[in-house]
């Protein structure tokens, strides 16, 4: 198992402190005080408390993923393991991807096809336009799962209505393709008329 560089602590770790006092004060007047019986305290605390869970995570697992992507683009394969994993595990569609793509390539870990199109196909299940495309590229050519044209049609498809271009044109070339192959039906028998 990896092992943590000293240098790397996750965003959401030992700064949160911090960054719940100062979100406090931001978050005060994005409560709105609710009129009549529902004004409470209980019911403010809570409304406070949710405006800064959403405020406190999201941010900081979309910094983690550019600080994973980073690593993965400067080849540091370990480091963008360490980070994307867990994202990944939690629901992170773009850090399924990047994980397909580490998986699909062995880099950071072992070579594993199969294993990259259950994170593509993850991801894809959320609507990652690259991840569609990939998973589609896998069905095609039967790469980590059964060959499955009519597979590779849909995931090219559901990319391509994201407007990614590269899907389009694929869903494109394998539309032609099966128009070109398409059975060609003999022209219907006539029969001469006796007269």
């Amino acid at each position: 198992q990896a092992r943590l560089p000293a240098q790397y602590v996750p965003r959401g770790e030992g700064r949160c402190q911090g960054r719940v006092a100062s979100l406090k004060t931001i978050a005060q007047p994005l409560v709105i005080q609710p009129q009549g019986a529902l004004n409470s305290p209980m019911l403010r605390r809570v409304s406070i408390g949710l405006v800064l869970v959403f405020l406190a995570v999201h941010p900081t697992q979309a910094r983690d993923f550019l600080d994973g992507h980073a690593a993965y683009k400067r080849g540091d394969y370990n480091l963008a393991l360490i980070i994307l994993r867990p994202l990944a595990e939690k629901g992170n569609a773009r850090a399924q991807n990047d994980l397909a793509v580490m998986s699909l390539k062995g880099r950071g870990v072992p070579q594993d096809v199969s294993g990259a199109a259950a994170w593509f196909r993850k991801a894809a299940e959320q609507g990652h336009a690259r991840a569609q495309n990939n998973l589609a590229v896998m069905y095609l050519r039967g790469e980590g799962v059964p060959r499955d044209e009519a597979k590779a049609m849909n995931w090219f498809r559901k990319a391509a209505e994201q407007g990614y271009a590269r899907a389009e044109n694929n869903f494109l070339i394998l539309m032609e393709k099966r128009r070109a192959m398409a059975p060609v039906s003999p022209p219907p028998t006539v029969q001469p008329s006796m007269g």
